[in-house]
């Protein structure tokens, strides 16, 4: 028995004592005719009983009348009267038939209107939900409706629109589409954040390569494995909208999308922050739209920049050529005026081994990220750092200068 229902129970047992005891009181010391309290045809214990089943009920009145035949019958007994002509003559037990039949008979009434009321209740309650459901969907067919409209009219979601990105991506230098993929996801999908991470060749970390505006929390360097729904990304080559029921852990963006190269994901696309109104279904599949031409953008471009990195590189070398290095320099000081994001710049004087000697030393020292370049005429080494903060620059700056052992200059 629950507590609830134990304190109703008490109260009941206590109220029934209670009014017999003041009945009593009242018939044995107030009334002359005390005598009549066995012969009255409307008897007052009657009223007790009605009284109790209609408050509590047809349980708990049975009871309140149980109570109060034991009351009479102990005061009959008490009385001096012969017991066994109580129990013979219906005059005398007629009454024990009252409590308990009136009991019975409000009881149930009370049971059936409580019923009611509850089941009334119930239905207002599961209407009050469905009106609440139905004025949400209401909400949100209207902002379908009008991201509908603005989609036709809106000359910023129109085709014309959708033109100017595929034409933004029209480039055949990688670095500069990865530049544009800012701009279009800050203007086509309200993003407040967007980063962009690559994948190293052990395919077990993401590092950071470009982002726009405040980080959500995601770390500069990500371990693939740690994370199952980065994985799936990665693995599967689809685009993901994050949901709290994935059980991804951590801080996660808001959608993320593979950049496949040749059937390998490369780089992951992430919007980590957007308008609040700009979060919705045709935002993603917009989203999914962009990442996809993004897609077909690289490909061109990394096709093309493969046939002419003979040109770019050092033979058999990571290592960029000045002039080249020096573009891939500008794009990110670029980033750096458009999106605030820091970078790294060192550069290492008077560096006297051979090409391929500074590119194996450098291979075990410095991210798939970092770029190298080398000014031939001035013997000068250069190592570009995209997305990385003072703080690390100088981490590395340290670890360089004490595996190289040459004079370094931070530039930036």
């Amino acid at each position: 028995m629950d507590s609830e229902r134990l304190k109703r129970l008490i109260k009941c047992i206590g109220e029934t004592i209670a009014a017999d005891i003041i009945i009593l009181f009242t018939f044995w010391r107030i009334n002359p005719m005390a005598e009549e309290f066995f012969a009255m045809n409307m008897h007052p214990f009657v009223i007790v009983s009605a009284a109790i089943a209609l408050r509590y009920g047809n349980y708990l009145g049975v009871i309140s009348a149980s109570i109060t035949s034991v009351i009479f019958v102990y005061v009959y007994g008490f009385l001096g009267r012969d017991m066994y002509l109580f129990f013979v003559d219906f005059d005398n037990y007629k009454f024990l038939i009252m409590f308990f039949l009136t009991a019975v008979v409000l009881g149930r009434f009370k049971d059936n209107y409580t019923y009611n009321m509850e089941m009334s209740s119930e239905k207002y309650r599961l209407l009050n939900e469905k009106h609440k459901d139905l004025e949400q969907l209401y909400e949100k067919n209207r902002f379908i409706n009008k991201e509908l409209k603005k989609q036709i009219v809106d000359s910023e979601n129109s085709i014309i629109s959708l033109y100017e990105i595929a034409s933004s991506l029209d480039s055949l230098d990688p670095e500069e589409i990865y530049t544009q993929t800012m701009g279009i996801m800050a203007r086509f999908l309200g993003a407040k954040t967007v980063s962009i991470y690559t994948v190293n060749e052990k395919r077990d970390f993401l590092r950071l390569k470009l982002r726009m505006g405040e980080g959500r929390g995601l770390l500069n360097s990500i371990d693939i494995n740690s994370i199952p729904c980065v994985k799936k990304i990665i693995d599967g080559k689809q685009t993901v909208k994050f949901d709290h029921s994935m059980n991804c852990g951590g801080n996660m963006p808001i959608m993320g999308a593979p950049i496949v190269y040749e059937g390998r994901t490369i780089a992951l696309i992430n919007l980590e922050d957007a308008e609040f109104d700009s979060i919705t279904d045709y935002s993603y599949y917009l989203f999914k739209l962009i990442t996809e031409w993004i897609n077909k953008a690289l490909a061109q471009a990394i096709a093309i920049e493969g046939h002419i990195n003979r040109d770019k590189y050092y033979e058999e070398t990571r290592i960029m050529k000045y002039n080249e290095f020096s573009e891939r320099l500008a794009e990110e000081k670029k980033r750096k005026i458009r999106f605030g994001l820091e970078y790294g710049l060192l550069k290492f004087n008077r560096f006297e081994k051979s090409i391929k000697n500074i590119d194996n030393t450098l291979s075990g020292l410095i991210r798939d990220v970092d770029v190298v370049g080398y000014d031939e005429s001035k013997e000068e080494l250069y190592i570009l750092l995209p997305a990385t903060p003072r703080k690390v620059t100088h981490v590395v700056e340290e670890r360089l200068k004490g595996e190289l052992a040459v004079e370094l200059e931070r530039l930036s």
